[in-house]
């Protein structure tokens, strides 16, 4: 798993370890275990939210409002800066109101 094999010029080991430990022999350690108990888990890329956000709609109102002053940024595509939107229940009670009038 690690060290086992030379690893390819362009993978960053040693930043990757330092997530888990200042002392590589323990982030090793660290790192396999992470990785073992990962192993049979649910995908988190099924819980991915506007492309980019690992969270929910909580968490993305929360990272948009700190990223305001790149909101414009032709580089960033409009799904990803897009509020949340409304729950159906939601919509469905204010276009309910709206008839009514």
């Amino acid at each position: 798993m690690v060290n086992e094999i030379e690893s390819p010029p362009w993978l960053a080991i040693d930043g990757l370890l330092a997530q888990f430990s200042t002392q590589r022999e323990q982030a090793i350690e660290h790192y396999k275990r992470f990785v073992a108990q990962g192993i049979g888990q649910a995908s988190l890329w099924q819980n991915i939210n506007r492309q980019v956000y690992l969270g929910d709609d909580n968490f993305v109102v929360k990272m948009q409002s700190k990223i305001k002053k790149v909101s414009h940024d032709v580089n960033i595509p409009k799904s990803q800066r897009r509020p949340p939107g409304l729950p159906l229940a939601e919509i469905e009670k204010t276009m309910c109101v709206v008839i009514r009038r």
